[in-house]
């Protein structure tokens, strides 16, 4: 399960491991996602190397849906979680982290802040944090995007669109938030329903014309301009619809939708997400 040196042609994601009682279900759930990803996976559990662990976390596998994988990494290694985990991804040159927790956990409001944080901010490749891995996986069924217009290709996008297809998921929904000006709020002191049909219609336009260039994938989904006044509407959306996986870029660092859907404590945000999140980012290439 182990291997002195890594092979750099294979893509990899590294799932999070460790002996808490919904270890198992986090790895049943990420066998068919990295599967569908063509993925091979990396094991990481962030403890003390021991052979004990080693055969505990071995067994461990073994019970899960990665039974009898001929591809699969196992890596100890004592340390934070987080510093593992990205040191990890770094040496193995990851495309993907999984990771996972149950919202009763005590274990949880700490994970999704501190190392959720952490991951999200400085992980070189994009990041899904399961909020309530299952033990059998029904995968993502209704997944919601909020876009956030680039100028080249779009990582959101592209995993958003994969991830419906493979799933066969029933609903996808790219969302846009967008601001009136406030030079027009100051022209128009009282916008009225028809200017903001007029609003809501270009902005519904502008968001089909950048999927349209964007997609590569032949996938049905919805489209939603949605109004922004403080704070991004993103968030309440997913929770709105059911969502059961919401897809948003990996914070900049100039300030962009990230730290407007999460403007104050990060940590107590996550605690109320209402889904899944992956966290979307290119693959930083470390140079060798």
């Amino acid at each position: 399960m182990s291997a002195k040196s890594v092979d750099f042609s294979k893509k990899r994601a590294l799932v999070a491991s460790s002996f808490s009682p919904r270890a198992l279900a986090l790895l049943n759930e990420a066998q068919p996602l990295l599967a569908c990803l063509g993925l091979s996976p990396v094991i990481v559990h962030a403890g003390e190397p021991s052979a004990e662990n080693r055969e505990r976390m071995a067994k461990m596998i073994e019970e899960s849906r990665f039974a009898g994988a001929t591809d699969l990494e196992l890596v100890l290694r004592s340390g934070a979680v987080e510093e593992v985990l990205l040191q990890a991804a770094r040496e193995h040159q990851a495309d993907f982290i999984v990771a996972g927790v149950l919202p009763r956990e005590g274990f949880f409001k700490y994970y999704l802040g501190s190392v959720g944080r952490n991951l999200a901010r400085q992980a070189p490749c994009s990041v899904l944090l399961y909020i309530n891995p299952a033990d059998e996986p029904v995968g993502f069924r209704k997944i919601h995007h909020a876009v956030e217009y680039h100028r080249t290709s779009d990582i959101g996008v592209d995993l958003a669109a994969k991830l419906a297809v493979l799933n066969g998921a029933r609903d996808l929904y790219f969302t846009h938030a967008f601001r009136i000006p406030e030079s027009v709020l100051k022209k128009n002191r009282v916008l009225t329903p028809e200017d903001y049909k007029k609003i809501y219609g270009r902005e519904d336009k502008k968001l089909q014309l950048y999927l349209s260039k964007q997609l590569t994938w032949d996938v049905r989904y919805h489209v939603q301009s949605l109004y922004e006044k403080e704070h991004s509407p993103s968030l309440a959306f997913a929770r709105d619809i059911g969502a059961d996986l919401f897809v948003i870029h990996a914070p900049k660092k100039e300030p962009g939708l990230w730290d407007r859907l999460f403007p104050n404590d990060l940590e107590q945000t996550l605690h109320d997400l209402p889904c899944s999140i992956l966290i979307a980012r290119n693959r930083t290439s470390r140079k060798r």
